[in-house]
């Protein structure tokens, strides 16, 4: 050991943060102490969240003998992006050494005997006490998780108690095209996680074909997922459905029965396409002409109905030029193109 190097002692665990934006929920976040000091506040405010740090078994702050720069601490407001400190790790002889960047604590450059911090770290690792039950039970189940997921091409995003008295998973389906979706089912709340984990891996073990969900894509997507059983709910893109979108749900409701796409015939209820039209109604946003409308509205039938034999987009343009012309009545100020700011002359 370069006997001119001071050495630092060091400290983590994982506490329970109430979020300020939000009263009565809890982000596990990571404390760091060195020699007796709490440096996560001296830096950018507040530590980086457990998941970050501590996943699926390994800890990222392990020392490696290249460097690393892993995020160390963010803004007290929870958004890293808001303000951030980052810090490079690296091994050195039988030292392990720290460099802060961004928004540094007045510590600078600490360096630690290698022994007692791969230690610490073996330690943090294997600490629990912080968990809450929802916490407890997301662990145990990322140590059980059926393989058929990944045969399926979903993945665990992550899993906990959300308030409503259920302990909910996110997954993500990727499609052999690069669409992506995301899945959120539920099972009861309880006191023992065990329980909840179990639940959920029996949930997750069956077809999701059968399972009862929630599904949402980001891709803009109007196709449904392909592994999407009768029981799969699509949730709105919007935070709220608005009362405009209402409307143009019952216009593309009643246009897509006197259509029908998929040839149901006349003693199919007069619903029959409810849930296309408010898959495309709460897409209509994105449109810009009764073009685009017409062809979102096939994608959405096409997507549902294959391999089906379906009408071409000519058949579609009618519907969409009425309910368009609608659209830009009713449609919300907040949604409204912003006029052009004039162009001076030349």
């Amino acid at each position: 050991m370069n006997e001119r190097t001071a050495v630092n002692t060091l400290s983590l665990r994982t506490v329970q943060h109430e979020r300020g934006w939000s009263p009565g929920f809890f982000d596990p976040v990571v404390e760091v102490t060195i020699d007796g000091q709490e440096v996560t506040r001296q830096a950018a405010g507040m530590g980086i969240s457990v998941e970050q740090v501590v996943r699926d078994g390994r800890h990222r702050w392990t020392a490696p003998d290249e460097p690393i720069t892993v995020p160390f601490a963010r803004c007290g407001c929870g958004e890293y992006g808001c303000a951030s400190t980052d810090v490079t790790i690296r091994r050195d002889g039988d030292l392990v050494r720290w460099h802060f960047t961004g928004k540094t604590p007045p510590l600078q450059d600490p360096a630690f005997e290698a022994a007692a911090y791969d230690a610490e770290i073996a330690h943090h690792l294997a600490d629990h006490s912080w968990e809450l039950p929802g916490d407890t039970a997301e662990r145990l189940l990322r140590a059980q998780l059926p393989t058929s997921l990944a045969a399926d091409r979903l993945t665990l995003d992550y899993a906990g108690t959300d308030g409503r008295g259920q302990f909910t998973v996110g997954l993500t389906l990727t499609e052999e095209d690069g669409r992506h979706y995301q899945a959120f089912l539920d099972v009861p709340e309880s006191s023992d996680p065990a329980r909840m984990a179990d639940e959920m891996t029996a949930l997750l073990a069956t077809d999701p074909r059968e399972w009862e969900c929630r599904w949402i894509t980001n891709d803009r997507s109007v196709r449904p997922p392909s592994l999407m059983g009768f029981r799969w709910h699509r949730k709105s893109s919007l935070p709220e459905r608005v009362p405009e979108t209402q409307e143009v749900t019952d216009l593309l409701t009643a246009g897509l029965r006197e259509l029908d796409p998929a040839g149901v015939g006349p003693e199919a209820p007069a619903d029959e396409y409810a849930n296309e039209a408010e898959i495309v109604a709460d897409e209509i946003f994105c449109c810009e002409s009764a073009d685009d409308l017409a062809g979102l509205l096939q994608e959405c039938v096409d997507g549902w109905f294959r391999p089906l034999t379906l009408p071409p987009l000519s058949a579609y343009q009618p519907m969409a030029e009425q309910v368009w012309a609608r659209w830009l009545d009713i449609r919300p100020e907040w949604s409204r193109p912003s006029p052009q700011m004039p162009q001076p002359p030349h």
